[in-house]
């Protein structure tokens, strides 16, 4: 009966769909504890907000508990990429590591974390979707991070190239991280926080994310005294619970976790 492939479908899924998908900021994972395979998050943020290493932090912590992650880094070299995934690691700062400040000695240990991670970087100029599929079924990654999408070639303009991802991401079983790029409007507003319909430029972006998120630091915009030192992480979207904010310390160029005071 109709009726029992109901609860057969929802079981299936049910199972399937566990994601356990953390990003290491205990706040924010509050907030999206629910999340699903076949979701996207995008990270929104204008230019120097730290997109990139916010993603590196995630991407740090999946590792941490085992997750297969494909990196497809459309936006710096490899070198870079690793590098900054490095300082992330070790909350150093990044002149530090790019600067060879530091002795390889006492990387050594972070260094080593890395031994038996499954992690893919993917380095392409002129990416498309196609080729990104492509990596993925080979790979069979659990997590994908696009950095950033206005980089992703679409090869064939009849199709939304967020669509072709949601479909990717809903047949493949993955979460899928995209960074974008936001409007330029935010500078001329007198609150710079984004909005969602920041993100509104990029075809059905704010449509198909089943999280959006929203990087803002105030201490950029405004280098008072009393500007707030921390990072805000704004949830604009959330399909898997509330809409908020976050605060995290903003140390180093490192997002950190702002610990409860006990």
């Amino acid at each position: 009966s109709m009726a029992n492939t109901i609860k057969e479908y929802f079981l299936q899924g049910y199972q399937l769909n566990q994601s356990n998908f953390t990003t290491g900021f205990n706040d924010l994972d509050i907030f999206i504890k629910n999340i699903q395979h076949g979701s996207i998050i995008t990270i929104g943020g204008r230019p120097a907000m730290g997109k990139t290493e916010f993603a590196l932090s995630i991407v740090n912590h999946l590792l941490s508990i085992n997750k297969k992650v494909s990196y497809f880094n459309l936006d710096t070299s490899t070198k870079i990429l690793t590098n900054r995934l490095i300082a992330n690691k070790t909350n150093l700062h990044i002149n530090d590591i790019k600067n060879k400040k530091t002795d390889l000695q006492n990387l050594q240990n972070d260094l080593d974390f890395y031994n038996d991670k499954q992690l893919n970087i993917i380095n392409k100029l002129n990416l498309s979707v196609e080729d990104m599929e492509k990596t993925i079924k080979k790979e069979l990654p659990e997590i994908v991070i696009i950095d950033y999408i206005q980089l992703l070639k679409n090869t064939n303009c009849d199709l939304d190239i967020i669509q072709e991802i949601k479909r990717v991401a809903i047949e493949n079983n993955l979460i899928v991280i995209i960074l974008s790029q936001i409007s330029r409007r935010v500078e001329h507003r007198n609150d710079h926080r984004p909005m969602l319909s920041d993100i509104k430029s990029f075809n059905s972006l704010e449509e198909l994310s089943d999280v959006v998120l929203m990087l803002y630091r105030e201490n950029y915009y405004n280098s008072d005294e009393d500007a707030n030192p921390c990072a805000e992480i704004i949830i604009r979207k959330n399909n898997f619970g509330d809409v908020g904010i976050i605060n995290l310390n903003y140390i180093n160029g490192h997002f950190i976790n702002i610990w409860p005071i006990l």
